[in-house]
């Protein structure tokens, strides 16, 4: 069990960014859809795909 308990921190570590991580995405992605309204559908599906 010992083994484990050094892995807690390390996972927590990485989930934290990882949830970081998504939310700037998310963030850029909202962004994307007001600032640039007018952009061609293949744009936009692209932007939506890759998210």
């Amino acid at each position: 069990m010992s083994e484990l308990d050094k892995t807690y921190g390390v996972t927590l570590i990485g989930t934290i960014a990882a949830s970081v991580l998504f939310g700037v995405t998310n963030i850029q992605v909202f962004q994307y859809y007001r600032e640039y309204s007018s952009d061609h559908i293949w744009y936009k599906l692209a932007v939506a795909w890759l998210w």
